[in-house]
């Protein structure tokens, strides 16, 4: 269960790696520009995403994935795979298949899709993004 969380002002992701078998890493990646963010999704998919986006919309890699990149400007931004870009900036916001709880939802009830989201609680930011001040 991935879950990428943005407070508003920093983003926290999970580090459990399923697949197998499961394992732990830093599911923070960083664009050819230096911004950085994580992804939910399939994982190749996501990484094609951090190696070869530059920024433009136009050039967001299809896949099964979705992505928050806080950019070097300070601007927070939701990409997908389907060519979603959604400036989130100051927004509470969740994706991945940890959505619900971040957003405080425990029952998680059917109709809660990605980015509708409360207020995100219960996200223990183990990797908060340290540039985002």
């Amino acid at each position: 269960m991935t879950t990428v969380a943005y407070d508003g002002k920093n983003i926290a992701v999970d580090t459990r790696i399923a697949g197998g078998f499961m394992h732990t890493s830093s599911k923070v990646q960083q664009l050819p520009d230096g911004s950085r963010g994580a992804g939910a999704g399939i994982v190749a998919d996501i990484h094609r995403f951090f190696r070869s986006f530059f920024g433009d919309p136009a050039t967001i890699p299809e896949g099964e994935y979705d992505t928050l990149v806080m950019h070097l400007d300070g601007r927070v931004v939701h990409y997908s795979g389907d060519g979603l870009a959604m400036d989130i900036t100051g927004t509470r916001y969740a994706i991945g298949s940890g959505l619900r709880v971040a957003c405080g939802d425990h029952q998680g009830p059917e109709g809660v899709s990605r980015g509708t989201v409360g207020v995100v609680t219960s996200v223990i930011p183990p990797y908060p993004l340290p540039w985002a001040a």
